[in-house]
């Protein structure tokens, strides 16, 4: 079975999201802000601090590339989710870090607030990224 989780804020939790045995999950453009944001294991008995999948096959971006504005620059990219606990940084400065976050390649730098979407109705400007 596949469920999709996008646009919940996961806060104040020991362990913000548990994926037991369980794949083909679509979870994107959500903000994790806990002691353990993600814990995906095999099995109840998988180290709990961890912080990414372990063979499970989960996705954790949108399916799609997206254009979207972001510190005054618009830019065109997939979406993973906002990890309170992400250390990689963003080199470009289209607020997309530049190292995966487990199995996020997508990882958000900042809240879900600082991006403004740009949909398809609109004429687009000419896009980074």
């Amino acid at each position: 079975m596949t469920n999709t989780l996008t646009g919940n804020n996961l806060s104040n939790n020991t362990e913000g999201l548990r994926l037991t045995d369980s794949s083909l999950n679509t979870i994107f453009e959500n903000e994790f802000d806990n002691s353990i944001n993600i814990n995906e294991s095999l099995n109840e008995n998988f180290n709990q601090n961890s912080s990414g999948e372990a063979g499970l096959s989960n996705n954790w971006n949108r399916a799609t590339e997206v254009c979207y504005l972001y510190n005054g620059g618009i830019y065109k990219s997939r979406f993973g989710n906002f990890y309170s606990d992400y250390e990689g940084s963003d080199s470009e400065g289209r607020g997309i870090g530049d190292l995966p976050y487990g199995s996020d390649s997508s990882p958000l730098i900042a809240r879900l607030a600082s991006y403004l979407f740009i949909y398809r109705k609109l004429p687009f400007p000419e896009v980074h990224g």
